[in-house]
């Protein structure tokens, strides 16, 4: 994995680490150094962004559902559901796949802080995929 500072390198290791403790971590190809986790039917990727003044950002990114119509109804249910999340946005991508998002500071980062927003992501992404699945279908 490359790495563009020693602050990500570093952010990296402490929540691969983290996540290790937590979950089976796998090792992604991304163009950012990445693994994944797997929660139910929920895999949640790890990635560590540079950022300026060689700070680095985590994103915990959970594909949702993905091949479903975005139908008025689909889409007022996101938004609703947007609408009441805590810790993290829902989002489309530019295929129209539905993600759960989370951005953390890295620098600052506690095991805490990670382990709580892990934990939210891959649990909301798993209730979300059942029951877009059941109402709107998708895979």
């Amino acid at each position: 994995m490359n790495f563009e500072s020693q602050t990500q390198r570093d952010c990296f290791e402490r929540v691969r680490r983290w996540a290790d403790e937590m979950y089976d971590v796998e090792d992604v190809e991304l163009s950012l150094p990445s693994i994944r986790v797997i929660e139910g039917s929920a895999a949640v990727y790890i990635s560590i962004i540079p950022f300026r003044d060689g700070d680095a950002w985590v994103e915990l990114s959970a594909l949702v559902i993905r091949g479903v119509d975005l139908t008025q109804s689909l889409l007022q249910f996101l938004l609703r559901e947007n609408h009441g999340m805590r810790f993290a946005a829902l989002s489309l991508d530019a295929k129209d796949d539905v993600w759960l998002k989370r951005y953390l500071q890295g620098s600052t980062l506690d095991k805490v802080e990670f382990t709580d927003a892990l934990i939210e992501i891959a649990l909301s992404a798993d209730k979300l995929d059942g029951v877009i699945k059941e109402r709107w279908g998708g895979r």
